[in-house]
């Protein structure tokens, strides 16, 4: 796990409501493992989100479960989860507002929502730019 990541985690545990019982990461790596962090370290249920082909990887998840699937779309009823973590997921988004219409209507009333930028968002314009004409897109 990166030193980014420990450290949203240790900043979102210290936020999180006692009684907390289902957390929903946006934006989970590839590997799984901040999904697996935060089901040893909570006594919630967590479930991870990426739309990657390849997620999860090969690390053993506990108390947590992976769903392929599109952050803009969430598969989940109104006010399913206690709390919501992101890390470093926001600069990928094409489509913010929908992503977070779907973080309000996901979390519970007066839920936690944490999200980080850093270290990817080094710019007001963010770390991606994306330019398209016609068939071509250029990514830098």
């Amino acid at each position: 796990m990166m030193p980014y990541q420990s450290q949203a985690i240790a900043v979102f545990l210290k936020m999180l409501p006692s009684g907390c019982t289902r957390i929903l990461e946006i934006g989970s790596d590839i590997g799984g493992e901040v999904l697996s962090t935060m089901a040893i370290k909570t006594r919630a249920l967590v479930v991870g989100v990426n739309p990657a082909t390849d997620f999860p990887g090969l690390v053993k998840l506990t108390r947590s479960f992976p769903v392929r699937g599109d952050g803009r779309f969430l598969p989940f009823s109104d006010g399913s989860f206690d709390a919501v973590l992101s890390i470093a997921t926001m600069e990928h988004v094409n489509g913010i507002e929908l992503l977070l219409a779907e973080i309000t209507r996901v979390l519970k009333n007066k839920g936690l929502f944490y999200t980080t930028f850093e270290p990817i968002w080094s710019s007001g314009l963010g770390h991606h730019v994306y330019a398209r004409v016609g068939e071509k897109e250029a990514r830098f």
